[in-house]
């Protein structure tokens, strides 16, 4: 095979397919969102979805399961449960609270809290997150944080905030997984 020099890799074609440009955008909380469609490569964004779904075919525990039951205990999971579940209650409501618990122990009745939570309009979540030593997640740290994907972002804020600063480091960075009854409460982060 013959390759010239003006010949494009299937990675260099995708990153040229990505058009940042005309998006939707929506406000919620007074901040505005940014819906991009395609803004990954495809082989990127398939090759973390796929890695994604292994993680979740490996937790020791189902995690669909583990949802609706109390079944799930932190005895019964085990150091390749890369999925955990993630609340920021232990199972009792409090005013103010973003300590989080990452485990598979009593998830029914901590994400019935963090529901509970939301209704008296109090920050809440409860949803499934790959743990931040995973591999994945330090792979996503690190695309997001490069120079290449910051000037992509700056060249989609651009034309809504034309003197946008990114900080020099990410503020926070979760793979998640919402699942049905699965919530992130509408909130304003300072630095984001």
């Amino acid at each position: 095979t013959t390759t010239y020099a003006s010949e494009t890799t299937t990675e260099e074609k995708a990153k040229e397919d990505v058009v940042i440009g005309e998006h939707d955008t929506f406000i919620c909380a007074n901040a505005r969102v940014h819906i991009v469609s395609n803004f990954l490569p495809i082989n990127l964004a398939v090759k973390w979805r796929d890695q994604m779904v292994n993680a979740w075919d490996a937790t020791s525990m189902s995690p669909g399961t583990c949802r609706n039951s109390d079944e799930c205990d932190d005895n019964a999971s085990t150091a390749t449960d890369s999925w955990q579940y993630a609340t920021n209650n232990d199972g009792t409501v409090r005013s103010f609270n973003n300590a989080k618990t990452r485990n598979l122990h009593n998830i029914k009745a901590r994400n019935e809290t963090a529901q509970t939570m939301r209704k008296k309009n109090l920050f809440s979540y409860s949803k499934w997150e790959l743990e931040p030593t995973h591999p994945l997640v330090q792979e996503i740290e690190e695309a997001f944080a490069s120079n290449e994907m910051r000037n992509r972002i700056i060249n989609l804020l651009q034309p809504h905030h034309p003197k946008v600063l990114l900080a020099t480091d990410l503020s926070d960075l979760f793979v998640t997984y919402y699942g049905g009854g699965d919530f992130l409460s509408k909130h304003i982060d300072g630095s984001s």
